[in-house]
């Protein structure tokens, strides 16, 4: 939500033709903090991706080795002839 409120603050700013020289120190900040919040989103969007890749891959070995041991208890006899 705040990302987006700098966002629309930034567009706002952009149209209007600014000379005082406080208020270009102000933009100049406001234009830091919303790369600092797009790095920041990027770095936790990436972060959960990596996370769900490993959770899904742990899954996935998960299945393949219950898999096996499923093919291994087929073949097994079910009662020996003596």
């Amino acid at each position: 939500m705040a990302h987006i409120k700098l966002e629309a603050a930034l567009e706002t700013c952009s149209r209007w033709h600014v000379t005082d020289l406080s208020l270009l120190r102000w933009r100049k900040k406001l234009k830091r903090a919303a790369q600092e919040c797009d790095d920041t989103l990027y770095k936790y969007k990436k972060m959960i991706l990596e996370d769900e890749q490993m959770e899904q891959e742990q899954w996935r070995s998960q299945e393949s080795y219950q898999g096996g041991a499923r093919l291994q208890h087929q073949h097994e006899p079910i009662c020996t002839v003596g």
